[in-house]
């Protein structure tokens, strides 16, 4: 046989061609079925693309009770009406008065009070209203490396 194995020379090669292209649809199916699951599929992503920008962009409406809005209309009201005099102004007038005595007695205490040796911080807290504070703060005065007397806080802030 001529071309064989025996004679040494390769024959050429023939391909038959395929009764049947592998993604041939005969009756055209494919084509639209496709189309309409990417159209739809467009439809809900951009559907989904408008409500997620509508979630971010939206600002939401908090709906209060009416409970709220009137305590609001309160507040308004309030802020509204004419200033009354400060009675916590007067008082402290006052209050700085006596504060002069207690202040007094806390310079004397200070002069008598031995400050420890050492990097050690010992905070007692003062408070003019209470006895007890006198005495304890009388009791221990070279304990103590600061103290911090009620008359300097601070409030309102």
């Amino acid at each position: 046989m001529p071309g064989g194995p025996e004679s040494g020379k390769v024959g050429a090669m023939s391909f038959k061609p395929a009764s049947k292209f592998v993604f041939l649809d005969h009756h055209g199916h494919r084509w639209p079925r496709f189309r309409r699951v990417a159209f739809w599929s467009a439809v809900l992503l951009g559907l989904a693309g408008v409500l997620f920008l509508a979630a971010v962009w939206i600002r939401p409406v908090l709906r209060l009770p009416a409970m709220v809005h009137e305590l609001k209309g309160h507040l308004k009201a309030e802020a509204r009406k004419a200033s009354v005099p400060d009675t916590k102004a007067e008082n402290w007038q006052l209050y700085y008065e006596q504060s002069r005595s207690g202040q007094e007695r806390l310079a004397k205490l200070r002069g008598s009070a031995e400050i420890p040796a050492g990097s050690e911080v010992r905070l007692g807290f003062y408070v003019d209203w209470d006895a007890n504070a006198l005495v304890s703060l009388r009791a221990h005065p070279g304990a103590l490396t600061h103290l911090a007397p009620e008359w300097l806080t601070l409030s309102g802030v």
